[in-house]
């Protein structure tokens, strides 16, 4: 994908795994699933590392999020891009 200069393919939503996640511009995307398409949101990020976190923080006891990924980039307008190249592929527009 254009623009994606590190992707770290699908984790378990953890504590540890989000703590490893880069302090850059990029996309997360949250799962219910590993299996392709189980997406819950697809969200452009100033700081990936913080945006997981938040999610983390703010996340109900029956979150339905088990899984993430992440996509850095070097500008927020790719990030922007990629998020949107991904909502489309996706259908969660």
């Amino acid at each position: 994908m254009n623009g994606v200069k590190e992707q770290s393919g699908i984790l378990t939503w953890t504590r540890d795994n989000i703590k490893d996640a880069p302090e850059t511009c990029g996309v997360l995307v949250l799962r219910f699933s590993p299996v392709n398409g189980d997406i819950l949101l697809i969200e452009a990020s100033e700081n990936i590392n913080i945006a997981l976190r938040t999610h983390l923080e703010k996340e109900e006891p029956d979150s339905k999020i088990k899984f993430f990924e992440w996509y850095s980039t070097n500008k927020r307008e790719e990030a922007e891009a990629l998020a949107n190249f991904l909502l489309e592929k996706h259908s969660l527009h």
